[in-house]
């Protein structure tokens, strides 16, 4: 799916939508209070060339930025640190920062974009990204327990081989879903996952060694403690 379809279906989804849910917005109360969290992250990312298992821990943030009278904006941010080795050399770790801003075109229904820096070191070189991304985020539940759904597109970016690019950029694209529940007071519980294309390292110099673009998939489970204890059935 290419990058323009991917923005003209969420397009599309979200007009859809968000009219008929648009109705019940006047019973539907949502929790105003900004929100920290710890992050616990485990899963597979050996199709991106990591060793099993894939592991993140980290801090999150939730800033509602409306009152009663202005509810539509959220701005939320995260810092994480990955401890994640590269199969071929036996080491690494990685530091991700991110954020993002939602803009609330219901109570339920959302629109998002935002960036994720990544920065990887391991004994043979280092390496950093841009990835920036838009998307749609639904409040849902399951069984009474308040939740989200967040979908995006995240584009590539970064450089070529050259003087001035000694590491080539893996240009990663892809789609990334990630649901989560509050299933008890101070938790929640949720999966990630992603569909990515991206590309090998090559050679201008060495025809022998060419750009080689690979699909691959990476899945976890995500575990986050929310400092502020909130009721199960709120929506937040």
């Amino acid at each position: 799916m290419t990058a323009h379809r991917t923005i003209y279906f969420v397009v599309g989804f979200l007009l859809c939508v968000s009219a008929p849910l648009r109705a019940q917005e006047p019973a539907f109360r949502v929790v105003g209070q900004t929100r920290t969290l710890v992050n616990i992250e485990g899963g597979s990312a050996s199709g991106l060339g990591y060793d099993l298992p894939h592991l993140k821990f980290g801090l999150a943030i939730e800033k509602p930025l409306f009152s009663p009278k202005t509810w539509r904006l959220e701005a939320q941010g995260e810092a994480n640190w990955s401890p994640d080795r590269k199969i071929q050399l036996d080491s690494g770790n990685t530091l991700l920062l991110s954020g993002k801003q939602v803009f609330w075109l219901s109570r339920r229904i959302g629109s998002y974009g935002g960036a994720e820096y990544s920065h990887l070191w391991t004994s043979a070189y280092q390496k950093h990204a841009w990835l920036p991304s838009a998307g749609a985020v639904v409040r849902d539940s399951w069984y009474g327990n308040p939740g989200r759904f967040y979908i995006d597109y995240f584009f590539p970016t970064g450089c070529q081989w050259g003087s001035a690019c000694p590491i080539q950029s893996n240009r990663a694209s892809g789609i990334e879903a990630f649901q989560e529940f509050r299933t008890w007071r101070h938790w929640r519980i949720g999966g990630r996952v992603a569909w990515v294309h991206f590309a090998s390292q090559s050679n201008p110099l060495r025809p022998d060694i060419p750009r080689i673009w690979s699909n691959t998939g990476t899945i976890a489970v995500v575990v986050r403690y929310e400092f502020r204890a909130e009721s199960v059935d709120t929506p937040y």
